[in-house]
């Protein structure tokens, strides 16, 4: 079972996952490649799976909370010294 739809497409609700057999899935390929629709291509076992929803990725980037991060050190450590130094 593969996942083909983009994740930021993806949305929560029923997704329905059509299983095919070795001529099937053959079927399904020629008809990406042709351009053709692949809903023509009859499966064989259509299942409907609930789900909540996609993952999105993170609220904040990696870089950017590294960023506060050592601003945050930089700013503590600066304000620590020159207290230290009066």
């Amino acid at each position: 079972v593969s996942w083909v739809e983009d994740i930021k497409q993806g949305s929560s609700g029923n997704v329905q996952v059509r299983l095919f057999d070795e001529d099937g899935y053959a079927n399904v390929r020629k008809a990406q490649r042709d351009g053709d629709k692949v809903s023509s291509v009859k499966s064989l076992l259509d299942i409907t799976v609930p789900t909540k929803s996609a993952y999105k990725g993170p609220w904040i980037k990696a870089e950017l909370l590294a960023a506060f991060l050592v601003g945050g050190v930089a700013y503590f450590a600066f304000t620590t010294k020159s207290k230290v130094q009066a």
